[in-house]
């Protein structure tokens, strides 16, 4: 982490969710061999560049922050209801499609990102931000 300069956690499930059931209409790739929706992956860094610019107005240093596989085991185990009325259709799985191609974008453009397999990112969110207090950290989520 850099000293003096901001600090921006991501939620990245939760920007991946808005952009994905957040855009109006779909966003298909050129390449005729090869229709694709690109949706997801498009709104995904556009978010991410509008909040930081039009927010910001400055690039601080970013870390996108996901869900790990087994990050709500833990909550599930306690809480057998946690996230059990999350439909599995096809539709619904669109953002999880997303996710690496996501990824590989995040670090083509030299974007720190984290997945603990067995954590949530909000969990992996605040002990980022607790672990400098001194440090001016901001959160992007809507969780």
């Amino acid at each position: 982490m850099t000293a003096g300069v901001p600090l921006l956690l991501v939620d990245g499930h939760n920007l991946l969710f808005r952009a994905c059931f957040g855009t109006p209409a779909q966003i298909m790739s050129r390449d005729p061999q090869d229709k694709r929706d690109l949706t997801t992956q498009f709104m995904f860094f556009a978010l991410l560049r509008k909040g930081i610019n039009d927010e910001l107005g400055h690039w601080p240093e970013v870390i996108v922050v996901f869900d790990g596989q087994h990050g709500a085991a833990h909550r599930q185990n306690t809480d057998p209801g946690y996230k059990a009325t999350r439909p599995a259709t096809a539709q619904a799985l669109r953002p999880i499609l997303a996710l690496p191609d996501v990824k590989t974008g995040l670090t083509m453009h030299g974007i720190t990102w984290i997945e603990i397999q067995d954590a949530e990112a909000d969990d992996v969110i605040a002990t980022l931000a607790a672990a400098d207090p001194a440090r001016e950290v901001l959160i992007a989520s809507t969780d």
